[in-house]
């Protein structure tokens, strides 16, 4: 038995407390505590509790008894250290603004004061009156929080682990690419203003908060190879990164920005439409926000634009990653590409016939006999007649498809798949 609990003597003289010896391999001696209790069952019952902390502690897990005072403590100094945490691991600052936004709406909102107040519950019933795509963002965030405060031991498990997330139809927030007649039909008929700025997204893929940081010094418009830079202080990635210019959106943004404009002016800032404004361009060039299947053509759809005109242009993958700045190639080929704009018919074009002239040169067999638990029917002209009735001569059918019976001369038994 690890533990030991017993009254201790002193000068002779019995203490009234118990006591308790706890002993690990890991430890150089015993440790002797005193339990403080005078009725030996509640005091066995303590330092049973005591001796699994003490295990928990040296396996590298929170002690239960130091994890329930602990989670009595209100939560939001909590969530100060944890933005301070991820600040200090060099996550952007719009991802710190995101924790900060969310987490507080999650502690509000589910009534969590306090680290015992966490529970899966709440958190299920908040949930279902949100969308499942922010619910689903929420106990992302939440998950990573409480992570934290178990790792610091402040709580001892995770209350949100077992909690699944949503599942989405596939339609739902899913989103479509105009044709390229569609796309320079918004770019004609919208002002220049608005069109340099639709130019731009389409052909860059940047984001709305990525376009309202870019400046005139982030812009190399040289005619022989123009390049944009993104700092990583406007990625979301947090990281910085330069690609080429099409030759178009240079040569637009030439007469767009003044010639006078200072490198650390903004380019797009408070010009890139709102979602009212895009959607009137839209009507005027004729272009629905929603399609037939309900997919939405909305200002980041333009991002998906650039990533589908790469793909359908055939540019290799590992090209349009990079040029998208993507992580992960699924975002590229998968989640940011348009699939009815796949150049299917090309493709199947290109594929080799496996078709030889002699097959198209066959005749259908269109009489035969097929036997079966009920009797023998005669196929005659696609139609079936009882052979009882009636007989049909083998020599009128000329198919390699029919085969003799070994049981007897003009007997049929069916058909034979031909040899591949």
């Amino acid at each position: 038995m690890p533990f030991h609990v017993f009254k201790p003597v002193s000068r002779g003289k019995e203490s009234k407390f118990y006591s308790g010896r706890f002993t690990l391999p890991d430890w150089s001696r015993p440790r002797v505590l005193s339990l403080g209790l005078t009725q030996k069952d509640i005091a066995e019952e303590r330092a049973r509790a005591m001796d699994i902390d003490f295990q928990r502690e040296a396996a590298g897990m929170p002690p239960l008894q130091s994890s329930r005072k602990a989670s009595k403590a209100p939560l939001l100094p909590h969530l100060a250290a944890f933005l301070v945490h991820v600040e200090a691991k060099g996550r952007a600052v719009a991802t710190v603004r995101v924790y900060r936004v969310v987490l507080g709406q999650l502690l509000k909102r589910c009534k969590w004061i306090t680290g015992a107040d966490v529970t899966a519950q709440s958190f299920e019933v908040w949930r279902a009156t949100v969308s499942p795509k922010y619910a689903n963002n929420a106990l992302g965030y939440g998950n990573t929080f409480l992570t934290w405060l178990v790792k610091s031991r402040v709580l001892a498990c995770n209350p949100l682990a077992a909690v699944q997330k949503i599942k989405i139809r596939e339609t739902r927030g899913v989103r479509y690419v105009p044709t390229v007649e569609q796309l320079r039909k918004l770019l004609e008929t919208a002002p220049q203003h608005r069109s340099t700025v639709y130019l731009f997204a389409m052909l860059t893929g940047l984001r709305r908060h990525e376009l309202n940081g870019v400046t005139v010094g982030d812009l190399n418009l040289d005619p022989t190879r123009p390049t944009l830079r993104c700092p990583g202080s406007i990625s979301k990635n947090g990281e910085t990164t330069e690609n080429d210019l099409h030759r178009d959106v240079a040569a637009a943004l030439r007469v767009y920005i003044p010639e006078n404009s200072q490198p650390f002016e903004w380019v797009f800032r408070n010009r890139v439409p709102n979602i009212k404004t895009f959607r009137r361009d839209l009507v005027a060039a004729g272009i629905p926000y929603r399609d037939e299947y309900g997919r939405r053509f909305d200002f980041h759809a333009l991002r998906a634009t650039f990533c589908t005109l790469l793909n359908s242009s055939g540019v290799a993958p590992r090209v349009a990653m990079g040029l998208m700045r993507h992580g992960e190639i699924s975002l590229t080929m998968k989640t940011y590409n348009d699939n009815s704009h796949l150049r299917t018919v090309e493709a199947l074009a290109s594929l080799p016939s496996l078709v030889s002239p002699k097959m198209h040169d066959q005749k259908p067999c269109k009489t035969g006999v097929f036997s079966g638990q009920n009797g023998s029917f005669i196929v005659a002209d696609g139609h079936l007649i009882d052979s009882a009735n009636h007989s049909v001569s083998v020599s009128s059918c000329h198919s390699p498809a029919i085969r003799d019976s070994p049981e007897g001369e003009g007997k049929m038994v069916g058909l034979v798949r031909p040899e591949m």
